[in-house]
């Protein structure tokens, strides 16, 4: 600790002589002065610095963070009442906090609120220099791991540079990779979720950066050998569909995903249909799948196809596409926009003027593969398609009925 006392103006001349903002640096020096107190306690070996990264000016003028966590590391509790222990522990520890910062050598005095939860104390300090106030908001957790070594670090007092402080440290970087090791370690871990709880927990509310979670996952991973005994090892490829299914879905007018695998007409409705009637999926043409998988969907396809042809005749959607020959150019419009495939054309004879003959190209509708859509009555230019029980004289008629 530092002998010569804290006062306004020391901090003005070492602002203006440090070219930094006042407010930044009156931060920086309470927290500084927190650290150091609690490094010269007789329990400092118990306290592990969390947040060790708002130290340091660069940091005090880029974003000054008034708030300092703290591992309490002890024992493993004995007794038969942990919850009961964990309050009185925590209650020594805010006791042994007042005695902490209840001296005024340094010439910061501070007033202490406490708040004490399930293995947190929660304390909310208000130091006082002169006349100048600083909040400052202190967390400590308590530890029970006798197994994990802290870091000894220190650094050098942004006020009297010849002053250096010695403090133990456990950053939240390093309680993430220990825990991220341990779940990998441990992959029967799906019966307590504890560990990723606690990486879930750093990752979205500890602000924990990345790249040092990295370098210290690689550390812990450099002696490390991670074993595990297993029945059988199945080493699985990558999967891609065969060169053929696109021209085959053409063909078929069946439907495709980004991927070239062919895709049902309901996942959970229809899983074995394919959109156009008649034509049933199995096995790997619609994705990776395993044996019990593909035998079950084989099954299930081929019983569909057995619902089909154990019949005399099949009954059929009424609502069918339906061309008019005589109004139908041979545009091939509805042809196009049929996604079940029901439509072809034909050359047809038409008896022409002055008994003449004449063959015209026309659409023709396969009725048991339409499914009624509709979409080839609005492709249609020349109004020669309607819909079986909605054509457009129907229509019409409904609409001028209302219209009345």
């Amino acid at each position: 600790m530092h002998k010569e006392k804290l006062s306004y103006g020391l901090l003005l001349e070492t602002s203006k002589k440090m070219q930094m903002p006042f407010a930044d640096l009156l931060g920086g020096v309470v927290l500084e002065d927190i650290i150091a107190r609690i490094a010269g306690s007789a329990n400092k070996e118990n306290f592990w610095l969390r947040n060790s990264n708002v130290i340091g000016k660069e940091q005090y003028q880029k974003n000054l963070v008034l708030h300092l966590e703290y591992d309490y590391v002890i024992g493993k509790l004995k007794k038969a009442d942990p919850e009961k222990n964990e309050q009185t522990l925590l209650m020594d520890l805010a006791r042994q906090l007042e005695t902490i910062f209840a001296d005024t050598e340094s010439g910061v005095s501070y007033r202490m609120k406490k708040q004490v939860q399930k293995q947190d104390l929660r304390i909310q300090l208000n130091a006082r220099i002169e006349e100048m106030q600083i909040p400052v908001s202190l967390k400590i957790h308590l530890m029970f791991d006798e197994k994990k070594i802290p870091k000894k670090e220190s650094f050098m007092s942004i006020v009297f540079p010849k002053t250096e402080v010695t403090y133990y440290s456990y950053p939240v970087e390093a309680f993430l990779a220990e825990n991220f090791i341990e779940a990998v370690v441990k992959l029967e871990l799906i019966q307590d979720m504890k560990v990723y709880y606690d990486i879930y927990y750093l990752l979205e509310r500890e602000s924990v950066d990345g790249r040092k979670v990295k370098d210290y996952i690689d550390e812990e991973c450099e002696n490390k050998q991670i074993k595990k005994e297993a029945d059988m090892v199945v080493l699985a490829a990558a999967i891609e569909p065969d060169k053929s299914a696109r021209p085959l879905a053409t063909m078929l007018t069946a439907s495709m995903d980004t991927n070239d695998f062919f895709t049902e007409a309901h996942p959970k409705l229809r899983p074995v249909e394919s959109p156009t009637a008649g034509v049933f999926l199995s096995g790997m043409c619609q994705g990776p799948k395993d044996i019990p998988e593909t035998v079950a969907q084989a099954s299930a396809a081929a019983a569909k196809v057995i619902g089909l042809l154990c019949k005399d005749s099949l009954t059929c959607n009424p609502c069918v596409a339906q061309p008019d020959e005589m109004m139908c150019n041979g545009c091939s419009n509805c042809e196009k926009v049929c996604p079940y495939g029901a439509i072809t054309y034909i050359d047809k004879e038409f008896r022409g003027p002055n008994r003449t003959t004449l063959i015209r190209r026309v659409a023709q509708v396969n009725p048991a593969v339409c499914q009624g859509c509709g979409a080839c009555t609005v492709a249609c230019m020349s109004g020669a398609m309607d819909l079986k029980g909605f054509s457009n004289r129907q229509i019409m008629a409904e609409v001028d009925a209302i219209c009345r």
